[in-house]
């Protein structure tokens, strides 16, 4: 009698829940957008008889809020000359904040303000030949808007380094659907420095959507105009990223 009530009641709770497991399973109702997203991947500048990389180059975004949203970067500098031992240069991590001031679903535009600050994590033994990093500390606005079915995302605003003058840094992404579940863009970036004359980086990137989950980053780059210093004549970057 005791294994025939417990049955019974075994099957009384299946029967209430069973139909609100199979409401949830509906198909076509909206799942919950991610919070997570994580990029995972490799980025590579080369010089003339060297390459420098960052390996691994890791973002992490958490969305606390419907306006907020955290961010935080790692990254390792490795220097990499024709016919010589490496050399590893600093390990510097970021944390920042993203903080959403205008949204327009219909129109497609909105406005986020991003402070960040990057610090060297682990100072590098050897820094020959290395964009040695600084502590920076950022202050950005991005915008992001549609035009003719074209996404296009602007980031911009001044960089602080300690016992150096303010610089201004500008990144503009044209991006569009192509190839079925791929994107296709176009990056320009550019950086201002008081009496430096610095090129402009132009990257062509291929996004391919694996899942609704992880999207495979690709881009190609060079950079163009005046130099101050030793011009980069390629740049790659690949990257997995990951969304939850």
């Amino acid at each position: 009698m005791r294994l025939a009530s417990r049955c019974g009641a075994l099957f009384a709770s299946l029967a209430v829940t069973m139909p609100a497991v199979a409401h949830a399973a509906k198909p076509g109702e909206t799942a919950p957008e991610p919070r997570w997203e994580l990029t995972v991947g490799v980025s590579g500048r080369h010089r003339p008889g060297e390459w420098i990389f960052k390996l691994p180059a890791t973002e992490m975004n958490y969305r606390w809020s419907d306006r907020i949203e955290l961010t935080s970067t790692l990254s390792l500098s490795v220097l990499q000359p024709d016919n010589s031992p490496q050399a590893r240069g600093d390990t510097s991590g970021g944390a920042g904040v993203k903080w959403l001031l205008l949204n327009d679903e219909a129109a497609g535009f909105s406005l986020k303000l991003w402070p960040e600050l990057t610090r060297t994590i682990l100072p590098a033994p050897v820094g020959r030949g290395l964009d040695m990093i600084e502590n920076e500390f950022s202050l950005a606005l991005e915008t992001k808007m549609m035009a003719a079915g074209v996404a296009v995302e602007l980031k911009t605003g001044p960089r602080f380094i300690p016992a150096k003058p303010a610089a201004w840094g500008a990144e503009l992404k044209l991006a569009r659907r192509c190839l079925g579940r791929a994107e296709c863009n176009v990056t320009i970036e550019r950086s201002f420095v008081p009496k430096e004359e610095l090129p402009v980086l132009v990257k062509l990137g291929l996004d391919w959507q694996l899942d609704r989950a992880m999207t495979l980053k690709t881009a190609l780059g060079n950079e163009f105009g005046v130099h101050s210093v030793a011009p980069a004549d390629m740049t790659i970057d690949v990257a997995l990223k990951i969304v939850y």
